[in-house]
This record gives C-alpha cells, sequence and structure tokens, in this order.
C-alpha cells in the first residue's frame, strides 16, 4: 500500500514538471505552441475573396450620385402611368442581388 501512495505522488509530481525547454527552436512561441500571431496576420486568397464579397453585399444598392433624386421621381411617374409599383423594381434587383452573391459563395465554395 506505501508503495502504491508513494508511485502515484511521484506520477503526480511528474505529470505537474514544466516541460523542457529543449522545445524552443521547434516553438519559438514557447510555451505557446499554437498559432502565433504572424500566422494569424497571413490571409489566403479564399479568405480575401470571402471578404470582399462581404463588402461587396455591405454596400448601399443605391449609388450616391446627384441628381438621381429627381430621376426615381420621374421613373416613380413613368412606372405609375404603366400601372407597376415603383418600389418593386428595387425590391427586385436587390433580390438579384442577393442570388448573385449565393452564386459566388458557391462557386467559391466548390473552387476549394
Amino acid at each position: 500500500m506505501n508503495s502504491f501512495i508513494v508511485l502515484s505522488a511521484l506520477l503526480a509530481v511528474a505529470a505537474s514538471a514544466p516541460t523542457a525547454p529543449s522545445l524552443s527552436p521547434i516553438c519559438p512561441n514557447y510555451p505557446f505552441c499554437g498559432i502565433g500571431p504572424n500566422e494569424l496576420a497571413v490571409a489566403t486568397d479564399a479568405q480575401k475573396r470571402v471578404l470582399q464579397q462581404q463588402f461587396a453585399l455591405a454596400q448601399p444598392l443605391v449609388p450616391q450620385v446627384p441628381g438621381l433624386d429627381a430621376h426615381f421621381a420621374t421613373e416613380a411617374e413613368v412606372l405609375a402611368a404603366q400601372g407597376r409599383v415603383p418600389g418593386f423594381t428595387l425590391h427586385s434587383a436587390a433580390e438579384a442581388r442577393v442570388l448573385q452573391a449565393e452564386a459566388d459563395l458557391v462557386a467559391v465554395q466548390n473552387y476549394y
């Protein structure tokens, strides 16, 4: 029984001992041998493409162009004369934009 206690204590002390610093050539970020800050800064091409798509989706649908409000008002009058709802074309454009973004995302996933 005493040998079991001594062996258990010895095992506990050995398990709690720090690892040897001989790993420093292998792991320059010792004792944190995972991904360091230098590796995190490198973005792959796929990550860059996803970020570009997210940026493109975050942009407003209507660009800021001088005289665009007057153009939309005239367009709304024409659409109203045709019996169409003016906001429907903008909604359709937004739907098409989302469908294109989904297609781009599928293309990126199939690329890798």
